[in-house]
């Protein structure tokens, strides 16, 4: 709060957090509102999606703005000259704030904004409707203003993928130290330290002195806490901090209730994932260990030869990835309740300069009986758009890889009815 300060020489500041730290609700409802007070000037807030901005204008705007009375009057008074309030967009004097959604590009461009505000942006698309990374479309709008402020928070992915953990690393990287309530030594809280007392309690024991630590203790010891930076900033104006779930407020999320994930995750190796990005505020990464090794995933080939799984009862999707020097296609199965893999074919040639991969890509639809074709656009999109301009078959679907997405490549309410030997089929 303190750097979104109009004082402070602070430009962006990253939070890489657990859930449930109070971070909407303490960090980007005040500084809204405190905008709409006091420092009023073009904000623009983003969310991964319409539909969850919605939910935090309904939740969480709304309410600040009915509830604080100085915000309100702000508000009301513009709203008697304009029409363009909405639940999206509030015009006060001297500015205005507009939500949007990550997947909407047309919402990311446009008119120059002084402040930006960027909710989750791990569970943003990469690519927002082709037009590249929504989180950069949104900075780029601040770039009329020297005196911008750019405020990041969310809790992380896969490290590969994660947007917040490399803006974390550009900053000082600060960690929260709080005063043991016992010896007054400060330190930061670590998963662990946290275990269970004889009557099944959570605790966190001090470092220095071992001395239990309870939930009681919390909010003093957060009160008393301060921020150290441990690494050196790509530009001084740059700022981040990590927070985790165990400094979740009184009242928010307790440790017992991390006790209790963290049982579940020692037992879980999918659920570790999401406790060490929920909880611990941390990106994953995967171990050379979780690469499956060739021959177990050999060993767990089905060789069941059941005659109910016929291809006369599933539909055939393939995916091509198109490389420089080939492309790749992967033709995989569907049944009602199982996957199978079909066929992995590859097509060598320059794909820039060279017909012959092409010309295999469009034959493998038939000798395949291919039902849908996704063909990835990321490396040569306009050659891609050509082939598929060029053979118009309703089959073939240009995509693009992402790490997330809400979108489908094909729509599909309850089935969906494909031609299989001359018979409908619904899947």
């Amino acid at each position: 709060m303190d750097c979104l300060s109009p004082d402070m020489p602070i430009r962006r500041v990253t939070i890489m957090k657990g859930h449930q730290v109070g971070y909407t609700e303490g960090v980007l409802m005040n500084f809204i509102g405190y905008t709409m007070a006091h420092q009023p000037s073009p904000t623009m807030m983003v969310a991964p999606t319409l539909k969850q901005m919605q939910k935090i204008v309904f939740q969480k705007l709304e309410p600040m703005i009915t509830d604080t009375p100085v915000v309100r009057e702000k508000i009301a008074s513009r709203s008697k000259m304009s029409s363009r309030n909405t639940t999206i967009h509030k015009d006060f004097n001297g500015g205005f704030i507009t939500m949007v959604g990550a997947n909407i590009a047309a919402d990311l461009s446009g008119t120059s904004i002084r402040n930006l505000l960027l909710d989750e942006v791990d569970r943003m698309t990469e690519d927002s409707e082709g037009e590249g990374s929504p989180v950069e479309l949104a900075v780029g709008r601040t770039a009329a203003y020297s005196r911008k402020k750019i405020i990041m928070g969310s809790t992380p992915v896969d490290e590969e993928f994660s947007v917040v953990a490399r803006w974390f690393k550009d900053g000082d990287e600060r960690y929260y130290f709080v005063p043991c309530p016992h010896c007054g030594h400060h330190q930061t809280l670590e998963i662990s330290g946290l275990s269970l007392d004889d009557d099944g309690v959570a605790n966190y024991q001090c470092e220095k002195c071992e001395e239990p630590i309870y939930e009681k203790h919390k909010t003093l010891m957060l009160a008393k806490g301060e921020w150290k930076p441990t690494s050196e900033p790509i530009h001084k104006s740059y700022r981040s901090y990590h927070l985790n779930a165990l400094y979740s407020p009184v009242g928010f999320l307790s440790w017992d209730d991390v006790m209790v994930a963290k049982r579940k995750a020692d037992n879980d190796e999918y659920y570790a994932k999401s406790f060490t990005n929920l909880y611990l505020g941390l990106p994953t990464r995967q171990a050379v260990g979780d690469v499956p090794v060739p021959r177990i995933l050999l060993q767990r080939a089905d060789s069941s030869s059941d005659s109910s799984r016929t291809l006369d009862s599933c539909l055939i999707c393939g995916g091509a990835d198109i490389q420089k020097d080939r492309i790749e296609v992967l033709i995989v199965a569907f049944y009602l309740k199982s996957i199978t893999v079909l066929h992995h074919d590859v097509f060598f040639g320059d794909t820039l300069s060279d017909d012959e991969p092409w010309e295999c890509l469009r034959a493998i639809l038939d000798i395949r009986n291919v039902h849908l074709l996704g063909v990835d656009s990321g490396y040569l999109p306009h050659r891609v758009h050509a082939w598929a301009k060029q053979n118009r078959d309703k089959r073939i679907r240009i995509v693009k890889g992402a790490a997330a997405t809400t979108e489908g490549v094909v729509s599909i309410s309850k089935f969906m009815e494909v031609s299989l030997h001359d018979k409908k089929v619904k899947t």
